[in-house]
Protein backbone atom coordinates (compact mmCIF):
# COMPACT_ATOMS: atom_id res chain seq x y z
CA UNK A 1 0.00 0.00 0.00
CA UNK A 2 2.85 2.35 -0.83
CA UNK A 3 0.48 4.92 -2.35
CA UNK A 4 -0.98 5.51 1.12
CA UNK A 5 2.50 6.11 2.51
CA UNK A 6 3.66 8.70 0.03
CA UNK A 7 0.60 10.12 -1.74
CA UNK A 8 0.53 13.29 0.30
CA UNK A 9 4.19 14.30 0.01
CA UNK A 10 3.36 17.81 -1.18
CA UNK A 11 6.81 18.79 -2.40
CA UNK A 12 5.51 21.78 -4.33
CA UNK A 13 4.83 23.54 -1.04
CA UNK A 14 8.56 23.89 -0.46
CA UNK A 15 9.72 26.02 -3.36
CA UNK A 16 11.47 28.62 -1.24
CA UNK A 17 14.53 27.80 0.81
CA UNK A 18 14.90 28.53 4.54
CA UNK A 19 16.25 31.84 5.69
CA UNK A 20 19.62 31.65 7.39
CA UNK A 21 19.71 32.58 11.10
CA UNK A 22 22.11 35.29 12.20
CA UNK A 23 22.92 36.69 15.62
CA UNK A 24 21.52 40.14 16.23
CA UNK A 25 24.83 41.29 17.68
CA UNK A 26 26.67 40.39 14.50
CA UNK A 27 24.17 41.58 11.90
CA UNK A 28 21.48 44.19 12.36
CA UNK A 29 17.99 43.09 11.25
CA UNK A 30 17.87 45.82 8.62
CA UNK A 31 21.01 44.47 6.96
CA UNK A 32 20.08 40.78 6.95
CA UNK A 33 20.21 39.33 3.44
CA UNK A 34 16.78 38.81 1.93
CA UNK A 35 15.58 35.27 1.36
CA UNK A 36 16.18 34.08 -2.16
CA UNK A 37 13.06 33.92 -4.30
CA UNK A 38 13.89 30.79 -6.25
CA UNK A 39 10.82 31.16 -8.46
CA UNK A 40 12.52 34.19 -10.05
CA UNK A 41 15.79 32.39 -10.71
CA UNK A 42 16.45 31.05 -14.19
CA UNK A 43 17.16 27.39 -14.73
CA UNK A 44 20.76 28.19 -15.69
CA UNK A 45 21.27 30.20 -12.47
CA UNK A 46 19.92 27.36 -10.34
CA UNK A 47 21.97 24.78 -12.21
CA UNK A 48 25.16 26.81 -11.80
CA UNK A 49 24.53 27.09 -8.07
CA UNK A 50 23.93 23.35 -7.86
CA UNK A 51 27.19 22.57 -9.68
CA UNK A 52 28.95 24.98 -7.29
CA UNK A 53 27.80 22.83 -4.37
CA UNK A 54 24.97 25.02 -2.99
CA UNK A 55 22.63 22.57 -1.21
CA UNK A 56 19.54 24.74 -1.63
CA UNK A 57 20.25 25.20 -5.34
CA UNK A 58 20.64 21.42 -5.65
CA UNK A 59 17.27 20.93 -3.95
CA UNK A 60 15.61 23.51 -6.20
CA UNK A 61 17.14 21.91 -9.29
CA UNK A 62 15.79 18.56 -8.12
CA UNK A 63 12.31 20.07 -7.84
CA UNK A 64 12.47 21.30 -11.40
CA UNK A 65 13.53 17.93 -12.75
CA UNK A 66 10.77 16.39 -10.63
CA UNK A 67 7.87 18.61 -11.67
CA UNK A 68 8.74 20.65 -14.79
CA UNK A 69 7.11 18.67 -17.60
CA UNK A 70 9.44 19.65 -20.43
CA UNK A 71 12.57 18.46 -18.56
CA UNK A 72 11.04 15.92 -16.16
CA UNK A 73 13.67 13.33 -15.26
CA UNK A 74 13.18 11.42 -12.02
CA UNK A 75 16.66 9.90 -12.09
CA UNK A 76 18.30 13.33 -12.28
CA UNK A 77 15.89 14.77 -9.70
CA UNK A 78 16.81 12.04 -7.24
CA UNK A 79 20.53 12.63 -7.90
CA UNK A 80 20.23 16.30 -6.93
CA UNK A 81 18.00 15.59 -3.92
CA UNK A 82 20.56 13.06 -2.71
CA UNK A 83 23.42 15.53 -3.22
CA UNK A 84 21.61 18.15 -1.15
CA UNK A 85 20.63 15.54 1.44
CA UNK A 86 24.29 14.55 1.80
CA UNK A 87 24.89 18.13 2.93
CA UNK A 88 22.16 17.94 5.57
CA UNK A 89 19.28 19.55 3.61
CA UNK A 90 16.05 18.40 5.31
CA UNK A 91 13.55 18.88 2.50
CA UNK A 92 15.88 17.23 0.00
CA UNK A 93 16.19 14.28 2.38
CA UNK A 94 12.40 14.04 2.61
CA UNK A 95 12.04 14.34 -1.18
CA UNK A 96 14.55 11.54 -1.75
CA UNK A 97 12.63 9.37 0.74
CA UNK A 98 9.43 9.82 -1.25
CA UNK A 99 11.17 8.89 -4.49
CA UNK A 100 12.60 5.69 -3.01
CA UNK A 101 9.17 4.80 -1.64
CA UNK A 102 7.48 5.42 -5.01
CA UNK A 103 10.24 3.97 -7.15
CA UNK A 104 10.76 7.20 -9.06
CA UNK A 105 14.21 7.32 -10.66
CA UNK A 106 15.16 4.20 -8.74
CA UNK A 107 13.72 0.77 -7.94
CA UNK A 108 11.34 0.81 -4.99
CA UNK A 109 13.35 0.58 -1.78
CA UNK A 110 11.18 0.90 1.32
CA UNK A 111 14.09 0.28 3.67
CA UNK A 112 16.07 3.16 2.15
CA UNK A 113 12.96 5.33 2.17
CA UNK A 114 12.36 4.58 5.84
CA UNK A 115 15.93 5.50 6.76
CA UNK A 116 15.62 8.78 4.89
CA UNK A 117 12.22 9.59 6.44
CA UNK A 118 13.75 9.16 9.89
CA UNK A 119 16.74 11.29 8.90
CA UNK A 120 14.38 13.98 7.54
CA UNK A 121 12.49 13.97 10.84
CA UNK A 122 15.77 14.46 12.70
CA UNK A 123 16.45 17.41 10.39
CA UNK A 124 13.21 19.12 11.33
CA UNK A 125 10.80 17.97 8.60
CA UNK A 126 7.80 17.26 10.80
CA UNK A 127 5.74 15.77 7.96
CA UNK A 128 8.11 12.81 7.96
CA UNK A 129 6.71 11.68 11.32
CA UNK A 130 3.39 10.76 9.73
CA UNK A 131 5.09 8.87 6.89
CA UNK A 132 7.07 6.82 9.39
CA UNK A 133 3.90 6.17 11.37
CA UNK A 134 2.06 5.00 8.24
CA UNK A 135 4.92 2.60 7.47
CA UNK A 136 4.51 1.00 10.92
CA UNK A 137 0.73 0.97 10.61
CA UNK A 138 0.80 -0.71 7.18
CA UNK A 139 3.89 -2.87 7.73
CA UNK A 140 5.99 -1.36 4.93
CA UNK A 141 9.78 -1.70 5.31
CA UNK A 142 9.20 -2.59 8.96
CA UNK A 143 7.13 -5.10 10.91
CA UNK A 144 3.52 -4.01 11.26
CA UNK A 145 3.16 -2.33 14.64
CA UNK A 146 0.11 -0.05 15.18
CA UNK A 147 1.32 0.97 18.65
CA UNK A 148 4.66 2.11 17.23
CA UNK A 149 2.74 3.97 14.50
CA UNK A 150 0.84 5.90 17.19
CA UNK A 151 4.12 6.91 18.81
CA UNK A 152 5.28 8.53 15.55
CA UNK A 153 1.89 10.13 14.90
CA UNK A 154 2.06 11.59 18.41
CA UNK A 155 5.54 13.01 17.77
CA UNK A 156 4.26 14.68 14.62
CA UNK A 157 1.17 15.95 16.41
CA UNK A 158 3.33 17.50 19.12
CA UNK A 159 5.16 19.31 16.31
CA UNK A 160 1.78 20.49 14.93
CA UNK A 161 1.98 18.51 11.71
CA UNK A 162 -1.64 18.47 10.44
CA UNK A 163 -1.47 14.99 8.90
CA UNK A 164 0.03 13.50 12.06
CA UNK A 165 -2.75 15.05 14.14
CA UNK A 166 -5.34 13.62 11.73
CA UNK A 167 -3.81 10.14 11.78
CA UNK A 168 -3.56 10.18 15.56
CA UNK A 169 -7.25 11.08 15.63
CA UNK A 170 -8.09 8.20 13.30
CA UNK A 171 -6.09 5.86 15.53
CA UNK A 172 -8.20 6.82 18.56
CA UNK A 173 -11.45 6.55 16.58
CA UNK A 174 -10.55 3.10 15.23
CA UNK A 175 -8.81 1.89 18.40
CA UNK A 176 -5.76 0.99 16.30
CA UNK A 177 -2.54 0.97 18.30
CA UNK A 178 -4.22 2.77 21.18
CA UNK A 179 -7.29 2.28 23.38
CA UNK A 180 -10.37 3.37 21.46
CA UNK A 181 -11.55 6.85 22.45
CA UNK A 182 -13.93 8.33 19.90
CA UNK A 183 -14.33 11.65 21.73
CA UNK A 184 -10.58 12.20 21.85
CA UNK A 185 -10.25 11.09 18.25
CA UNK A 186 -12.89 13.57 17.09
CA UNK A 187 -11.22 16.38 19.03
CA UNK A 188 -7.95 15.58 17.23
CA UNK A 189 -9.75 15.48 13.88
CA UNK A 190 -11.17 18.93 14.60
CA UNK A 191 -7.68 20.14 15.50
CA UNK A 192 -6.22 18.70 12.29
CA UNK A 193 -9.01 20.25 10.23
CA UNK A 194 -8.37 23.64 11.82
CA UNK A 195 -4.69 23.22 10.87
CA UNK A 196 -5.79 22.73 7.27
CA UNK A 197 -5.68 18.95 6.83
CA UNK A 198 -8.07 18.28 3.95
CA UNK A 199 -8.74 14.64 4.84
CA UNK A 200 -9.75 15.66 8.35
CA UNK A 201 -12.04 18.34 6.90
CA UNK A 202 -13.76 15.95 4.49
CA UNK A 203 -14.11 13.32 7.23
CA UNK A 204 -15.77 15.81 9.57
CA UNK A 205 -18.09 16.91 6.75
CA UNK A 206 -19.19 13.28 6.35
CA UNK A 207 -19.50 12.69 10.11
CA UNK A 208 -21.70 15.73 10.66
CA UNK A 209 -23.75 15.18 7.51
CA UNK A 210 -24.44 11.48 8.07
CA UNK A 211 -24.60 11.63 11.86
CA UNK A 212 -21.86 9.02 12.28
CA UNK A 213 -19.90 9.35 15.54
CA UNK A 214 -21.55 12.73 16.15
CA UNK A 215 -25.03 14.22 16.15
CA UNK A 216 -26.10 15.37 12.68
CA UNK A 217 -25.26 19.05 12.24
CA UNK A 218 -25.66 20.29 8.67
CA UNK A 219 -24.20 23.72 9.42
CA UNK A 220 -20.93 22.17 10.66
CA UNK A 221 -20.99 19.66 7.82
CA UNK A 222 -21.29 22.46 5.28
CA UNK A 223 -18.50 24.50 6.90
CA UNK A 224 -16.06 21.59 6.75
CA UNK A 225 -17.19 20.53 3.28
CA UNK A 226 -16.52 24.01 1.94
CA UNK A 227 -13.11 24.05 3.63
CA UNK A 228 -12.23 20.65 2.15
CA UNK A 229 -13.46 21.71 -1.30
CA UNK A 230 -11.30 24.82 -1.12
CA UNK A 231 -8.39 22.49 -0.39
CA UNK A 232 -9.11 20.44 -3.50
CA UNK A 233 -11.01 17.52 -1.93
CA UNK A 234 -13.38 15.75 -4.33
CA UNK A 235 -15.46 14.54 -1.39
CA UNK A 236 -15.53 18.13 -0.12
CA UNK A 237 -17.00 19.22 -3.45
CA UNK A 238 -19.47 16.33 -3.31
CA UNK A 239 -20.81 17.17 0.15
CA UNK A 240 -20.81 20.93 -0.48
CA UNK A 241 -22.66 20.35 -3.74
CA UNK A 242 -25.22 18.06 -2.13
CA UNK A 243 -25.92 20.53 0.66
CA UNK A 244 -26.39 23.35 -1.85
CA UNK A 245 -28.66 21.06 -3.87
CA UNK A 246 -30.79 20.01 -0.90
CA UNK A 247 -30.58 23.18 1.19
CA UNK A 248 -28.97 21.50 4.18
CA UNK A 249 -26.72 23.74 6.25
CA UNK A 250 -27.04 26.43 3.60
CA UNK A 251 -29.58 27.84 1.16
CA UNK A 252 -30.69 25.94 -1.94
CA UNK A 253 -28.44 27.02 -4.80
CA UNK A 254 -28.51 24.72 -7.81
CA UNK A 255 -25.82 26.61 -9.69
CA UNK A 256 -23.41 26.40 -6.74
CA UNK A 257 -24.24 22.69 -6.42
CA UNK A 258 -23.51 22.10 -10.10
CA UNK A 259 -20.26 24.01 -9.91
CA UNK A 260 -19.08 21.79 -7.04
CA UNK A 261 -20.22 18.59 -8.76
CA UNK A 262 -18.62 19.63 -12.06
CA UNK A 263 -15.19 20.09 -10.47
CA UNK A 264 -15.39 16.63 -8.94
CA UNK A 265 -16.81 14.95 -12.06
CA UNK A 266 -13.97 16.29 -14.21
CA UNK A 267 -11.68 14.33 -11.91
CA UNK A 268 -13.74 11.13 -12.30
CA UNK A 269 -15.73 11.34 -9.05
CA UNK A 270 -18.62 8.99 -9.82
CA UNK A 271 -20.79 9.91 -6.81
CA UNK A 272 -20.86 13.52 -7.97
CA UNK A 273 -21.84 12.36 -11.46
CA UNK A 274 -24.80 10.50 -9.92
CA UNK A 275 -26.00 13.65 -8.14
CA UNK A 276 -25.49 15.75 -11.27
CA UNK A 277 -27.43 13.24 -13.36
CA UNK A 278 -30.30 13.42 -10.87
CA UNK A 279 -30.37 17.20 -11.24
CA UNK A 280 -30.40 16.85 -15.03
CA UNK A 281 -33.39 14.50 -14.79
CA UNK A 282 -35.27 16.97 -12.61
CA UNK A 283 -34.18 20.06 -14.54
CA UNK A 284 -32.60 21.64 -11.47
CA UNK A 285 -30.24 24.32 -12.74
CA UNK A 286 -29.89 22.34 -15.97
CA UNK A 287 -32.18 21.95 -18.93
CA UNK A 288 -34.08 18.69 -18.37
CA UNK A 289 -32.43 15.73 -20.12
CA UNK A 290 -34.16 12.54 -19.05
CA UNK A 291 -32.68 10.30 -21.80
CA UNK A 292 -29.16 11.55 -21.06
CA UNK A 293 -29.37 11.31 -17.30
CA UNK A 294 -31.01 7.87 -17.21
CA UNK A 295 -28.37 6.58 -19.65
CA UNK A 296 -25.64 7.84 -17.34
CA UNK A 297 -27.30 6.34 -14.25
CA UNK A 298 -28.02 2.99 -15.91
CA UNK A 299 -24.41 2.81 -17.06
CA UNK A 300 -23.07 3.51 -13.59
CA UNK A 301 -25.50 0.97 -12.13
CA UNK A 302 -24.25 -1.60 -14.62
CA UNK A 303 -20.71 -0.91 -13.43
CA UNK A 304 -21.76 -1.92 -9.92
CA UNK A 305 -22.46 1.43 -8.23
CA UNK A 306 -25.20 1.31 -5.55
CA UNK A 307 -25.64 5.10 -5.56
CA UNK A 308 -26.84 4.96 -9.17
CA UNK A 309 -29.53 2.41 -8.27
CA UNK A 310 -30.66 4.53 -5.34
CA UNK A 311 -30.84 7.66 -7.49
CA UNK A 312 -32.96 5.91 -10.12
CA UNK A 313 -35.21 4.68 -7.33
CA UNK A 314 -35.48 8.18 -5.91
CA UNK A 315 -36.44 9.61 -9.32
CA UNK A 316 -39.24 7.05 -9.77
CA UNK A 317 -40.35 7.50 -6.16
CA UNK A 318 -40.72 11.26 -6.47
CA UNK A 319 -41.54 11.61 -10.16
CA UNK A 320 -38.32 13.51 -10.76
CA UNK A 321 -38.38 13.92 -14.52
CA UNK A 322 -39.97 10.47 -14.98
CA UNK A 323 -43.45 9.17 -14.29
CA UNK A 324 -43.91 8.35 -10.62
CA UNK A 325 -43.84 4.56 -10.19
CA UNK A 326 -43.40 3.22 -6.65
CA UNK A 327 -42.98 -0.49 -7.53
CA UNK A 328 -40.29 0.45 -10.05
CA UNK A 329 -38.66 2.70 -7.45
CA UNK A 330 -38.72 -0.23 -5.04
CA UNK A 331 -36.93 -2.54 -7.48
CA UNK A 332 -34.18 -0.02 -8.22
CA UNK A 333 -33.58 0.62 -4.53
CA UNK A 334 -33.77 -3.09 -3.66
CA UNK A 335 -31.06 -3.85 -6.21
CA UNK A 336 -28.99 -1.03 -4.71
CA UNK A 337 -29.26 -2.59 -1.26
CA UNK A 338 -28.22 -6.02 -2.58
CA UNK A 339 -25.18 -4.52 -4.29
CA UNK A 340 -24.26 -2.37 -1.29
CA UNK A 341 -24.67 -5.12 1.33
CA UNK A 342 -23.98 -8.22 -0.76
CA UNK A 343 -27.37 -9.69 0.11
CA UNK A 344 -30.89 -8.71 1.12
CA UNK A 345 -34.21 -10.17 2.13
CA UNK A 346 -37.03 -9.95 -0.39
CA UNK A 347 -38.65 -7.25 1.74
CA UNK A 348 -35.86 -5.24 3.44
CA UNK A 349 -36.86 -3.13 6.43
CA UNK A 350 -35.46 0.08 4.98
CA UNK A 351 -37.92 -0.16 2.09
CA UNK A 352 -41.00 -1.03 4.16
CA UNK A 353 -42.20 2.56 3.80
CA UNK A 354 -42.75 1.65 0.14
CA UNK A 355 -43.66 -2.04 0.23
CA UNK A 356 -46.17 -1.82 3.10
CA UNK A 357 -48.45 0.27 0.89
CA UNK A 358 -48.29 -2.01 -2.16
CA UNK A 359 -51.54 -3.46 -3.46
CA UNK A 360 -51.62 -7.08 -4.70
CA UNK A 361 -51.45 -5.67 -8.23
CA UNK A 362 -48.30 -3.67 -7.40
CA UNK A 363 -46.62 -6.73 -5.87
CA UNK A 364 -47.51 -8.79 -8.94
CA UNK A 365 -45.54 -6.32 -11.09
CA UNK A 366 -42.27 -6.81 -9.19
CA UNK A 367 -40.92 -9.97 -10.93
CA UNK A 368 -41.30 -8.40 -14.36
CA UNK A 369 -39.81 -5.11 -13.18
CA UNK A 370 -36.79 -6.94 -11.77
CA UNK A 371 -36.12 -8.54 -15.14
CA UNK A 372 -36.64 -5.22 -16.91
CA UNK A 373 -34.25 -3.32 -14.66
CA UNK A 374 -31.68 -6.12 -14.74
CA UNK A 375 -31.64 -6.05 -18.53
CA UNK A 376 -31.35 -2.26 -18.52
CA UNK A 377 -28.14 -2.35 -16.49
CA UNK A 378 -26.74 -5.65 -17.78
CA UNK A 379 -27.06 -8.00 -14.79
CA UNK A 380 -28.37 -11.57 -14.74
CA UNK A 381 -31.40 -12.65 -12.74
CA UNK A 382 -31.33 -16.10 -11.14
CA UNK A 383 -34.75 -15.98 -9.54
CA UNK A 384 -37.03 -13.18 -10.63
CA UNK A 385 -39.72 -14.14 -8.16
CA UNK A 386 -37.44 -13.64 -5.15
CA UNK A 387 -35.25 -10.86 -6.55
CA UNK A 388 -32.03 -12.87 -6.21
CA UNK A 389 -29.27 -11.29 -8.28
CA UNK A 390 -25.99 -12.60 -9.64
CA UNK A 391 -23.56 -9.89 -10.64
CA UNK A 392 -21.93 -11.11 -13.80
CA UNK A 393 -18.61 -9.27 -13.30
CA UNK A 394 -19.76 -6.72 -15.89
CA UNK A 395 -18.46 -8.90 -18.73
CA UNK A 396 -21.64 -9.19 -20.78
CA UNK A 397 -21.88 -7.09 -23.96
CA UNK A 398 -25.36 -5.89 -23.12
CA UNK A 399 -24.07 -3.71 -20.29
CA UNK A 400 -24.68 -0.04 -21.13
CA UNK A 401 -21.66 2.16 -21.81
CA UNK A 402 -23.43 5.43 -21.08
CA UNK A 403 -21.49 6.06 -17.89
CA UNK A 404 -18.18 6.50 -19.64
CA UNK A 405 -16.50 9.70 -18.49
CA UNK A 406 -15.19 10.20 -22.01
CA UNK A 407 -18.67 10.47 -23.52
CA UNK A 408 -19.95 14.03 -23.72
CA UNK A 409 -23.44 14.85 -22.51
CA UNK A 410 -24.95 18.12 -23.62
CA UNK A 411 -26.27 19.41 -20.30
CA UNK A 412 -26.54 23.18 -20.37
CA UNK A 413 -27.30 25.49 -17.49
CA UNK A 414 -30.44 27.56 -17.38
CA UNK A 415 -28.16 30.29 -16.01
CA UNK A 416 -25.34 30.49 -18.55
CA UNK A 417 -22.57 31.63 -18.43
CA UNK A 418 -22.24 30.61 -14.78
CA UNK A 419 -22.31 27.00 -15.86
CA UNK A 420 -21.11 26.03 -19.31
CA UNK A 421 -21.88 22.93 -21.34
CA UNK A 422 -21.28 19.86 -19.20
CA UNK A 423 -18.75 17.29 -20.37
CA UNK A 424 -18.19 14.25 -18.11
CA UNK A 425 -14.39 14.01 -17.97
Amino acid sequence: MRHIWVALGGLALFLCGPVGVSHAAEVKPATRPAAIDWSKKSFDEIQQGAFNGDAEAQYQLGLRYMYQAEIQDYFTALRWFQSAADQGHGLATYSAAIMYALGQGTPVDFARAMALYKLAAERGIVRAYSDIGIAYREGEAVAKDPAEAVKWFRKGAEARDPQSVMLLGRSYIDGMGVEKDVARGLALMEEAAALGDVRAQQSLAAYYYLGTLVTTDYAKAFRWAEAAANGGSLWGHYYAGMMHELGRGTTVDYIAALQHYSIAVKQKHAQSLVRMAGMACRGQGLKPDVPGCTKILSGLAGQGMPDAFFMMGELYETGGGVAKDLPRAYVWKHFGIILRDGTSSEWPDELKYLSDGFTPEARARLPGLRIEVAKAVGIRIEGATTGKISWNDLRHPAAPSGASFSVGTDWKSENAPLHTAYQPG
